[in-house]
């Protein structure tokens, strides 16, 4: 984890844990026919040299209906382009004792069919596959390489497709859910 964002979450686990503490001991010197309410709180402050956004908190990328043929004949299926966007993107740290910020990795990260992202549902035979623009493909839990970090906003451009896991391929629905993640340094 990146070291902002490790120490971000240190200073909030520690600053809870306090909180917490002293609430605990004003439950244990309460009378016992008093009632309470215990409220429980987790969270965390993070400082990162971008915000993240899009058109909704869950982005959907619509494969579409793929005919098994071209599975088969191709090996995948068609392309479809989502992108990421980082705005506001300042490589100053706002934090004086942690380091600027120059550089970024993003990891993907889903279930996991072997070097493609896994799918749900009645069909079979296929997993997914993330690129980004210089052609890396994504491994799931893998970082894809480094990338130089710009002042301003960032428009981070991928490409998700199917493609054949050389299992026998079945027709059918599908859904998965992919993750992920940005570490700043």
């Amino acid at each position: 984890m990146a070291k902002k964002t490790t120490y971000a979450i240190m200073l909030a686990s520690i600053l809870s844990w306090i909180s917490l503490a002293d609430d605990i001991t004003a439950f244990a010197a309460a009378p016992d026919n008093q009632g309470y309410i215990r409220v429980g709180m987790k969270g965390s402050i993070i400082d990162t040299p971008c915000n993240i956004t899009g058109p909704d908190e869950d982005q959907i990328v619509d494969i579409g209906v793929e005919p098994v043929g071209d599975i088969i004949h191709n090996g995948r299926g068609s392309q479809r382009a989502f992108s990421i966007s980082l705005v506001n993107c300042s490589l100053k740290s706002s934090t004086p004792w942690l380091p600027d910020a120059s550089r970024f990795q993003i990891t993907f990260d889903g279930k996991s069919d072997g070097t493609l992202f896994g799918i749900d549902g009645n069909a079979s035979g296929v997993g997914l596959e993330i690129i980004d623009a210089e052609g890396n493909i994504a491994i799931p839990g893998t970082p894809l390489p480094t990338e130089q970090l710009l002042t301003g906003d960032m428009q981070l451009n991928y490409i998700l497709r199917l493609v054949g896991d050389r299992h026998r391929l079945h027709a059918g629905n599908y859904h998965s859910t992919i993750r992920f993640k940005i570490e700043y340094n």
